[in-house]
């Protein structure tokens, strides 16, 4: 189960990551920036596989690394994408005029995620599966009566239809507005910073906009 999980949404990662460095319109971009952001929802599996690979005195270690990775991304992304995007113009000696690099200014982070991730789905295929750690119903109706079910056990059998389970949903509603306003506010700053002057913007470089996001935790836009 994990595995087909982990490796679809890397799979998704590098499609769509590969296809918005070729945008060779906005609206390619924007098709590929969505269907980038709705299929890689890798962040909430993992912390729950997490929780399911290490044991329970372990689980707290386990789930601060995933956030801690994600943090350490965080810094290392906005580096790559603001001093990697428009390489004809910043490293004109390695990169040439109209090259591929010159026609797809912003391909180069772009595919270097995708190689990242890549890599990340090679790798997914030694991840041990935790499916054996999920009882099947007739073991644990037999166990139900042998009086040996726990209470975790009866309050998930209670709450098996999900959306009727508030506090559950509360909190994917609440992340989910949380996460709405932070995506908002990357993009929003980014044509923000990178407008001219003139027209009421930062006139900010790339490489000004990475290192901004980098510092303040926030992923760059191309990446």
């Amino acid at each position: 189960m994990w595995f087909l999980i982990t490796n679809f949404h890397m799979i998704c990662s590098v499609i769509f990551s590969t296809l918005f460095g070729l945008s060779t319109s906005f609206w390619m971009a924007v098709v590929t920036r969505f269907l980038l952001g709705s299929l890689c929802g890798l962040f909430g599996p993992v912390k729950a596989y997490a929780s399911e690979l290490f044991r329970e005195e372990h689980q707290s270690i386990g789930i601060s690394t995933v956030s801690g990775a994600w943090a350490i991304g965080l810094i290392i992304g906005p580096a790559l994408g603001g001093y990697l995007s428009q390489p004809v113009e910043k490293y004109p000696h390695i990169f040439l005029k109209g090259s591929l690099w010159d026609k797809f200014p912003y391909f180069l982070p772009c595919v270097i995620i995708s190689g990242l991730a890549a890599i990340a789905t090679i790798v997914c295929f030694w991840i041990p599966e935790t499916l054996h750690n999920h009882k099947p119903k007739d073991e644990a109706k037999a166990l139900e009566n042998e009086g040996g079910e726990t209470n975790k056990d009866k309050k998930i059998t209670k709450s098996r239809n999900l959306l009727l389970n508030w506090p559950l949903m509360a909190a994917i509603l609440a992340y989910s507005l949380a996460t709405l306003h932070d995506i908002a506010f990357q993009e929003v700053f980014s044509l923000w910073a990178v407008s001219p002057s003139r027209l009421g913007g930062l006139d900010f470089t790339t490489n000004d906009v990475g290192n901004f996001l980098s510092i303040s935790g926030k992923p760059f836009p191309y990446i």
